[in-house]
């Protein structure tokens, strides 16, 4: 169908429009209420000018756009001929335009089209997020962190948007946008101090701040003492395993362990190992700089 200017006109005060989904079928809607809507498809949208256009990248492209970048993603999911979806454009584009020079944040959309949603990557996109009305809005801050279970029945980690739940007006917006950033941390499964992309100097220094209070004995005494506790814990994580796999072959252990249960309790050993090669790492980082400083 053509969209004209005549074609929207209705003496009955309605609009036709092409279902959501793109189906063949017309629906009468009220004309003012969706002439938001179908004034892009007459005029040209340029709504969301400034923010990155992702609809027309392949899969790969797409996963390394949001998920290997230097950048936080803030992202659209709009849709032709929705009326929430137009009103949130307008803010999008000046959301898009506020940070356009932004070293820590794209602000980006993708346009899912019934050829978008149709495609084999669009699909696959959209499943793997959870995208299942529109709009949508998710996020990401590197960087990918490992994926893992949790409680021995959520997945977490890898490549996933996170969902933004918030309001959808632009101070909302805006104000949210201001909290992402890529990751500077030392912590569970995150160690990107060293890495430029994500850390300034005065963010390291901010990591190490408490740490670098510390004299040199009070740092390798805590150095000791945590290599110690990682060692005790990294020997409790296979033993779990192999409780776990005999598990399946009917084994009671104390307590009626599950395989479930026994995975729980694997995966929190693995979170403490974690949390202590970080507390190791900036332990070590710390020494290693009070002992350079002392040098001079």
């Amino acid at each position: 169908m053509i969209l004209t200017q005549s074609s929207l006109q209705r003496s009955n005060g309605e609009l036709p429009v092409h279902a959501a989904q793109g189906g063949s079928s017309l629906v009468f809607m009220p004309y003012r209420a969706r002439l938001l809507v179908l004034a892009p498809l007459i005029a040209g949208s340029t709504a969301l000018d400034g923010a990155f256009n992702m609809t027309g990248l392949s899969r790969a492209e797409l996963d390394s756009m949001l998920f290997s970048g230097s950048k936080s993603v803030f992202l659209l999911l709009t849709a032709p001929l929705c009326s929430s979806c137009a009103i949130l454009e307008t803010h999008w584009g000046d959301l898009a335009a506020a940070h356009l020079s932004s070293a820590k944040l794209l602000v980006a959309y993708v346009n899912c089209t019934t050829a978008f949603r149709k495609s084999g990557h669009g699909q696959t996109f959209l499943s793997r997020h959870k995208i299942t009305k529109y709009p949508a809005l998710r996020y990401f801050n590197p960087p990918v962190v490992p994926e893992r279970w949790v409680d021995g029945k959520t997945l977490v980690g890898g490549m996933r948007l996170e969902v933004y739940n918030g309001s959808k007006k632009f101070q909302a917006l805006h104000a949210f946008a201001e909290t992402l950033s890529p990751m500077c941390n030392v912590t569970r499964y995150i160690d990107t101090w060293s890495d430029d992309r994500y850390c300034s100097e005065e963010e390291r220094t901010a990591i190490l701040r408490p740490y670098l209070q510390l004299s040199t004995a009070q740092l390798t005494r805590s150095l000791a003492s945590l290599q110690q506790q990682k060692q005790q814990v990294d020997a409790e994580i296979p033993v779990l395993e192999q409780q776990r796999m005999r598990s399946f072959s009917g084994m009671r252990y104390p307590g009626d362990e599950t395989p479930q249960r026994l995975m729980g309790r694997k995966v929190a050993k693995e979170d403490e190992a974690a949390d202590l090669a970080a507390e190791i790492r900036k332990t070590e980082l710390s020494l290693q700089m009070v002992l350079e400083k002392d040098e001079f």
